[in-house]
């Protein structure tokens, strides 16, 4: 934790210290026959009592993460660490920085937060969540170069000292891996996360791992260094079994496959004939709860893992049943997705040798068609959802 020296227990604002020794020793005053003097009293126990609850509870601390978003956005404010002026001033800029309008408003407060003492990799982790959103909406106003540059130098020197944790060094890398920042700042943070990361992936969640694995993907290009830490994160996801939700899992399925030309370790989790693959527990756990499947699930997660398994030379016919199925029952084509939809209809092209999905493929060309899409936007969603999406800006 950032210049946070821990005294005395974790607890909640709603914690109250036991006074009752401290009313023992104020119970002679009581006596006094002048209400003057007793309310004095009364003020005084009042006051030594709050001042015992502040030198016992140490700090505070709060946690909240924006749940819109595939990553956990840590805002954890540290209190009580540095002074009651720092603690409020803390608050606040997290306040500002989750209710930054436009990145104009946002740069502006980040060129004059970067250098003060307060800001720590919760504000950090929460600052370049903002930035990978305005940059995702295609909604910079102005070139914030030297301000990221300062939002870098000021990250690097918290890996440095040690200080960013697991959760922080996967959103950090991820709001880098959104916004493709070729900066020399930029890079050398990069370098250092690459570095860090694998000694952090036995702490990490599984949102953690995905996002990392998704941001070396990205940035592949950009620094081939974080390939290095591919191999580790990749061995932490295999090891958690079930525990991945469908997001994550389709997150880590589009990494995966981009990264399976470049990195050895990836393919036997995308082997489709070995049982236990990553790729084969993905397609039989699809299989089994599709018919209760809804939303985001089913219209952008679902389609992902039937993606990697055509790409992966997967034709597990039960799934690619099922998923039919379900959309000529109930399920909408008109409610998926762009890269979705022409993902689905690439995946049934490559696997439907015999057309015993002939209806299937006409309702998803009937909404392909609609949308004014060609054969060839069809075939480039082969790419991923990620590539297929910077392809198409």
């Amino acid at each position: 934790m950032l210049g946070c020296r821990k005294s005395g227990t974790l607890t909640s604002s709603r914690h109250f210290p036991d006074t009752s020794g401290l009313c023992r020793l104020c119970f002679p005053f009581c006596v006094l026959r002048s209400s003057r003097a007793k309310r004095w009293f009364v003020k005084l126990a009042l006051a030594v009592a709050t001042s015992f609850a502040v030198l016992r509870a140490g700090f505070v601390q709060g946690l909240g993460w924006d749940q819109s978003r595939p990553v956990k956005v840590c805002t954890r404010v540290l209190e009580g660490s540095s002074g009651h002026g720092s603690d409020r001033a803390a608050r606040k800029l997290t306040i500002n920085i989750k209710a930054a309008k436009s990145s104009n408003e946002l740069i502006r407060l980040l060129g004059t937060a970067t250098e003060d003492s307060y800001f720590n990799h919760f504000h950090a982790s929460a600052a370049y969540h903002k930035l990978a959103r305005f940059h995702r909406n295609r909604s910079f106003s102005q070139a914030p170069d030297l301000v990221l540059a300062k939002l870098h130098s000021r990250v690097q020197c918290m890996v440095e000292r040690n200080e960013l944790d697991e959760q922080g060094s996967a959103n950090v890398l991820w709001g880098l891996a959104k916004f493709l920042d070729a900066g020399p700042e930029a890079l050398k943070l990069i370098r250092s996360l690459a570095s860090l990361i694998p000694r952090q992936t036995s702490k990490m969640s599984p949102r953690d791992l995905s996002n990392c694995l998704w941001a070396a993907a990205q940035l592949e290009d950009l620094e081939p260094s974080v390939l290095k830490m591919v191999p580790a994160i990749i061995a932490k996801i295999a090891s958690t079994g079930g525990k991945t939700n469908l997001q994550d899992v389709a997150n880590n399925l589009d990494a995966l496959v981009s990264l399976q030309g470049s990195v050895a370790e990836v393919g036997p989790l995308l082997a489709p004939g070995q049982s236990g693959s990553f790729l084969r527990r993905a397609a039989d756990r699809l299989n089994r709860g599709l018919p209760q499947l809804q939303g985001t699930d089913l219209y952008m997660n679902m389609p992902s893992v039937v993606w990697a398994c055509a790409r992966s030379g997967l034709h597990d016919h039960p799934l690619f049943v099922s998923v039919a199925e379900r959309f000529t029952s109930s399920a909408q084509p008109s409610k998926l997705p762009d890269w979705d939809l022409c993902a689905l209809a690439w995946a049934y092209q490559v696997v439907d040798l015999e057309k015993s999905f002939e209806d299937f493929q006409q309702a998803l060309e009937l909404e392909i068609n609609r949308r004014g899409f060609s054969a060839s936007k069809v075939e480039s969603s082969k790419v991923g959802s990620s590539r297929w999406g910077r392809a198409s800006v």
